[in-house]
């Protein structure tokens, strides 16, 4: 659930709880076995599922917010990449102030900046990698 609704917390679970049923009933089936029909496709539903669908439909329909998993995981991406941009951009505005630089050399500072970041990550390349590698794994849920 984690991965692939972003589901961490009982009230991620609550909120997103009816739309995770909706999906199972689609993706999950549990049908009535045919024993002349080897292909287990073309085996019907048992009516006990149908009816449970039926009554998850009913009671759960509105409290489903009938968004697309991957869209909403996007939009997540987008935003978190928006964020740390900001940081980033304000991390370095910081340590420009910290170190004196005047307003009309920023353009030649953030260039500097980045110089500095890189020769950062080469200096030890076994850190920034564990570090990439740790990031991967606790964003991974925002696709």
């Amino acid at each position: 659930m984690k991965d692939r609704w972003g589901i961490t917390t009982w009230e991620d679970f609550d909120a997103k709880f009816s739309d995770v049923i909706a999906e199972a009933f689609e993706k999950i089936h549990y049908c009535d076995p045919d024993p002349m029909d080897t292909n287990r496709a073309r085996w019907p539903n048992h009516e006990i599922w149908d009816m449970a669908k039926v009554d998850a439909d009913t009671d759960l329909s509105e409290m489903r917010s009938h968004l697309d998993v991957d869209k909403v995981k996007a939009v997540h991406k987008a935003d978190h990449i928006k964020l740390r941009m900001t940081r980033a951009v304000g991390n370095c505005t910081t340590l420009a102030a910290l170190e004196g630089i005047e307003s009309d050399d920023r353009q030649d500072d953030m260039e500097r900046m980045g110089q500095r970041l890189r020769a950062e990550r080469q200096a030890d390349p076994a850190r920034a990698a564990n570090k990439l590698s740790k990031a991967k794994e606790r964003y991974r849920f925002v696709g």
